[in-house]
């Protein structure tokens, strides 16, 4: 499972979820940190990529289509990026099975 970390989320994030074992990329480190999310969407189908994003808009437009990456909607206000990852991390592995089970948005609250 490979997750694309959006530009509202820090990439100690992914650097963490690799420490975790999982494989996690930003669009910070592939140069794509002013990327439309039309460009950022079309990445993670060609890279079959999770989208992890706080963009209520990119949730929006994947529950509108019928195809398209599955999206983690991250739905925590402003906060520092220790404490994302203090909420974040025990929760991968619900995330996880909840991309298995064929949920197309997963909404983290």
């Amino acid at each position: 499972m490979r997750f694309l970390i959006d530009a509202q989320l820090s990439s100690s994030f992914a650097r963490v979820l690799r420490d975790w074992g999982y494989d996690a990329e930003q669009v910070f480190d592939l140069g794509m940190a002013a990327a439309a999310d039309a460009d950022i969407w079309r990445h993670a189908i060609q890279r079959s990529s999770v989208i992890v994003t706080k963009d209520s808009d990119v949730a929006a437009r994947r529950r509108a289509s019928p195809t398209g990456p599955v999206v983690v909607w991250i739905r925590f206000g402003n906060t520092s990026k220790a404490a994302l990852l203090r909420k974040l991390l025990p929760l991968m592995p619900r995330i996880a099975a909840s991309i298995d089970a064929g949920e197309t948005v997963i909404e983290v609250r």
